[in-house]
């Protein structure tokens, strides 16, 4: 279960990018609590694409963007990200091309609407979010949801 603090940040995300027409979604530790994981996130992390990754400085210019930094990911593809913050909480939007691990699960649609409070958001789907995490060699994560989904079919 997210606390007021996630769900309020993720209120102002999901208004800023209906607003300004940008596809996005739930990644991480928030997505996997927003689908019934028992999982305590710490940060609000969302992917959205490249293109857009530039126009984030401009709309949320009054939660202190961070520049834009490279990730640099050993024999990946590299991916940009910009840190803001929402209250106490830091938020990393995640931008790729469209070929990106991230993005590409994103423009296939592999993403679910959830229901958070009065709102619809765009979450990826677990499938999606483990086989990220195994691309990333992130085992770890990957195993706990693909655990998480075959005893919870």
């Amino acid at each position: 279960m997210l606390n007021q603090e996630f769900k309020e940040a993720i209120k102002i995300i999901n208004l800023s990018f209906k607003e300004n027409k940008i596809k996005w979604a739930l990644i991480g530790s928030v997505n996997m609590a927003t689908q019934g994981m028992n999982v305590n996130p710490n940060d609000l992390d969302i992917v959205i694409q490249l293109r857009d990754l530039r126009r984030i400085k401009d709309i949320f210019s009054n939660y202190t963007p961070s520049s834009i930094k490279e990730l640099k990911i050993s024999g990946e593809e590299p991916a940009w990200e910009i840190k803001i913050t929402i209250g106490d909480l830091e938020v990393h939007i995640l931008g790729e091309r469209d070929t990106g691990k991230y993005v590409s699960k994103l423009l296939a649609n592999r993403i679910i609407q959830m229901r958070l409070d009065d709102m619809e958001i765009s979450c990826f789907t677990l499938d999606a979010e483990a086989q990220a995490y195994a691309e990333t060699n992130r085992k770890n994560k990957a195993d706990l949801i693909n655990n998480f989904l075959k005893h919870n079919k």
